[in-house]
């Protein structure tokens, strides 16, 4: 019977179960959708989900997934999205369960300014500014909700606290703990200095180790409720974006990794913590030592794809992948610049500084709209194609700051669609390298996992044995040439319709 990892994904838009074996191929999967709310007060602002009910629908797709797998669950590797995090009590139960979404601290990020001082935190941390972060959300706490502040015994950031739901052990590694605003990326290690000046305890953050490390063993409970045998090994994994990296082999510095999902980040692989002195992008730990990620990000891209195709033309539809392939159709056939439509849905170019809830969004078309330019075919190429610039946009900014891209790599779910993958490569006018996985982040952990359990002797020999060479696309010429009109006028029009209205 074939040994496999077991990687357990607490995603931003659900959680999932993924069994792979040592040659990197998927053999199961299992998928919950889950959503959030706002709580009362924070209506806009504010998300939340409650950590028991995420539990047992991630415990779901393990269950599935084991039955499902053909195989010998021989170790699990836990991942997840990355800035949420779940407040524990002293007892072990949580508190709060806040996603990645959650802007609650929006209001003290003068407080959190004042601990800790923005150009101090900026160069330890790499990130700024803090409303979505650890400190502001804790400086909310400390305020609004005091009782709850003064009782949580542990802070877990999600992937952790995945880790933490098997075998009862807090800890963490740098790709996930950088994005706690509390991690020095220069180290890398936990940042005393910030620490204290937030008031903390130490002992209320995990401890930090490194990727593929034996966190412990699957505890009696866990193993009940997951579907594993009680003592399998869980290692430490990344998080999900790092995760994605690996999966593509992008550990070489110039190397870039856009990992196109539910949102999609831009990542260019460094061998110094370089920060970014307009405080647009951020800089953070790649999962492997001794390299370093500065990111920017196209925020809702497969979100906003799903919106459209799943929201607006799928209301009255079974079969989504159908769905699915019925659309990229009349994408394909409205033809490259979607007829005049233009999409402003989503997709940024990425500085949080500079963010604004007052900017517009939408689909424009030429006039009159009519079905020659404004069909759902015309729309869904716009919205693939706004996609696209935005990658390219972001791109341009990490190779700003870390130089121009040696290799850009494409993985994600959206590289499902031969559609997007084709277009993207045309806007960016240079060759791809397309991870054919979908599932990147399961894959990247997978490698991991078989270097934590020793089948790998290091993880060179792991991603070389499991990580299967990807698509190279090369761009059509005449199409990158069309694109590279395009995607002027776009940046012209994206300008106009971020300015306050």
């Amino acid at each position: 019977m074939d040994d496999l990892i077991l990687v357990l994904d607490a995603g931003t838009g659900g959680g999932r179960a993924v069994a792979v074996d040592r040659e990197g191929r998927v053999r199961s999967r299992s998928y919950r959708a889950w959503s959030y709310f706002e709580p009362p007060g924070l209506e806009v602002i504010g998300r939340e989900f409650a950590p028991d009910s995420f539990r047992d629908l991630l415990a779901e797709c393990a269950r599935e997934a084991v039955a499902a797998a053909g195989g010998r669950i021989a170790g699990v590797v836990g991942t997840g999205q990355r800035q949420g995090c779940v407040f524990i009590d002293r007892n072990g139960a949580p508190l709060y369960g806040g996603p990645n979404r959650d802007a609650r601290g929006i209001n003290y990020t003068d407080e959190v300014e004042q601990r800790l001082g923005a150009d101090r935190v900026w160069q330890i941390t790499g990130r700024w500014p803090p409303w979505i972060f650890l400190p502001a959300r804790l400086e909310w706490f400390r305020h609004e909700q005091p009782e709850i502040f003064a009782r949580i015994h542990r802070i877990l950031m999600i992937p952790d606290w995945v880790g933490w739901l098997l075998t009862g052990r807090a800890a963490t590694e740098p790709s996930t703990a950088a994005d706690t605003m509390l991690f020095d990326i220069n180290g890398p290690g936990w940042s005393n200095e910030l620490i204290a000046g937030m008031g903390l305890n130490p002992a209320i953050l995990p401890e930090a180790l490194t990727m593929g490390v034996r966190l412990g063993g699957v505890t009696a409970e866990a193993a009940g409720r997951f579907g594993l045998l009680a003592g399998t090994p869980v290692f430490i994994g990344a998080a999900d974006t790092q995760a994605a990296t690996i999966a593509a082999n992008a550990f070489v510095p110039g190397d870039v990794c856009i990992v196109a999902g539910s949102t999609a980040p831009v990542v260019g692989v460094m061998d110094a913590p370089r920060i970014d002195p307009c405080r647009k992008l951020w800089t953070g730990c790649h999962p492997e030592a001794g390299l370093w990620l500065v990111e920017s990000n196209a925020g809702d891209t497969g979100a906003a794809w799903r919106n459209y195709v799943e929201g607006h033309l799928g209301l009255m539809a079974t079969d989504l992948p159908a769905l699915y392939r019925r659309v990229e159709e009349l994408a394909a056939a409205a033809g490259l610049g979607a007829g005049g439509a233009r999409a402003f849905m989503g997709p940024i170019v990425w500085d949080l500084n500079a963010m604004t809830p007052c900017g517009r969004a939408g689909i424009l078309t030429t006039f009159p709209p009519g079905p020659e330019n404004a069909g759902p075919g015309h729309f869904a190429r716009a919205l693939l194609e706004n996609i696209a610039f935005a990658l390219r946009a972001n791109l341009e900014q990490v190779e700003a700051l870390a130089g121009t891209a040696k290799a850009v790599f494409l993985a994600g779910g959206m590289t499902r669609s031969e559609l997007f993958r084709s277009i993207v490569c045309d806007v960016l006018g240079r060759e791809i390298r397309v991870v054919t996985e979908p599932e990147a982040t399961a894959v990247g952990c997978a490698v991991i996992g078989f270097f934590g359990l020793g089948v790998y002797r290091d993880l060179h020999l792991a991603r070389k044995a499991m990580l299967r060479y990807p698509d190279i696309l090369t761009p059509d010429e005449d199409a990158a040439d069309d694109y590279n009109c395009l995607y002027d006028e776009w940046r012209e029009e994206y300008a106009r319709m971020m300015e306050p209205s």
